[in-house]
């Protein structure tokens, strides 16, 4: 059944926004009028597109509102309609907007979740395991934190590699400047002298010099070479280059690592298998080499292997990793 997105006032004056499911415009405008509201406008909505996003912090604090509805025993789409009511982001209004409708058609939270990109493909999972067990509160407030603790260890990297990259920066821009300002007056002096110059100042000049006659045709290359880089190179490819790159590569390397060991922990609290828990984090892992080798330690596992000996045998997962596991795994305590 469609959806229709409204516009209306209620009684006081007061704008209301909001999706209702409706066979037709006729019949969403009528729904609307049912509920005691003066519709202003109602027209098919649009559903979720590319542009459809929302900030990490703005998902937590929803997620912690609803999960403290769900606690106080408001039943779920009471509690996702005073939800929507107070949430100042448009776009979290619209997808759970979305969500409540199709809890009302019959489908299961987790499901209608799923649906939609703007909660990304882990909520669902966990979701799905809170309500089978009983515990969608809790699970809501355990991904809440988990979307925080993500975010603020996301910006302390970025925050660690703004320096680094201020330094290169500035280091390829004196260099750019060198050779487009100091070099050609450098070829003007050496060209008096009448003598055979050393091999790597020559390239020097040379270099120089073409930057000045071609920079036009060097810029167009080089976006051609991204472009071919972009879409010509296999993923696993780029991926061992550039965990190849020193410094840089361990960062990024260290940095999939720990995205994959917090979901690994927060699906596994959750009450979801093993297996499903560790085909779930994969989803997480940019790195498309990482991501092949956790793919063998899901089959592994799968095979009945414990996760400290399948772990083991990636040589690019530290040894502390699979330590850890191997001692969660002896005491029951693997997600911490």
């Amino acid at each position: 059944m469609p959806l229709y997105e409204y516009q209306a006032y209620n009684s006081q004056g007061k704008t209301v926004t909001g999706i209702i499911d409706a066979p037709s415009r006729n019949v969403a405008y009528a729904r609307v009028r049912e509920q005691g509201l003066y519709p202003a406008s109602v027209h098919e909505e649009r559903g979720e597109s590319a542009g459809d996003r929302t900030s990490a912090e703005n998902l937590a604090f929803s997620l912690i509102q609803l999960a403290t509805l769900i606690r106080a025993g408001v039943p779920l789409t009471q509690s996702i309609d005073s939800l929507v009511g107070q949430l100042p982001d448009r776009t979290l209004q619209r997808a759970f907007s979305r969500v409540r409708v199709r809890i009302q058609e019959g489908t299961s939270f987790a499901t209608a979740l799923g649906e939609l990109r703007v909660f990304g493909p882990l909520l669902p999972r966990l979701v799905a395991a809170g309500e089978s067990v009983g515990t969608l509160d809790t699970l809501l407030e355990e991904y809440a934190h988990f979307i925080e603790r993500t975010q603020e260890f996301r910006n302390k990297v970025t925050g660690a590699m703004i320096y680094p990259c201020v330094i290169l920066t500035a280091c390829v821009g004196l260099v750019i400047f060198m050779l487009v300002h100091v070099v050609p007056t450098l070829t003007r002096i050496y060209a008096g002298f009448k003598v055979q110059l050393p091999l790597p100042t020559r390239i020097v000049l040379g270099f120089g010099s073409l930057l000045m006659k071609g920079g036009l045709i060097l810029i167009v290359v080089a976006v051609l070479a991204a472009l071919a880089w972009y879409r010509g190179v296999p993923a696993i490819t780029k991926s061992r280059i550039l965990l190849g790159i020193p410094f840089v590569g361990q960062i990024h390397l260290w940095t999939q690592i720990a995205r994959w060991a917090r979901t690994v922990a927060l699906l596994h609290r959750g009450g979801v298998p093993l297996v499903r828990v560790l085909v779930s984090a994969r989803e997480v892992v940019e790195s498309a080499l990482l991501s092949s080798e956790l793919e063998a330690v899901e089959k592994k596992v799968e095979r009945g292997e414990s996760l400290a000996s399948a772990l083991r045998a990636i040589p690019l997962v530290p040894p502390l990793v699979a330590q850890m596991a191997e001692t969660g795994e002896k005491s029951g305590e693997l997600e911490n």
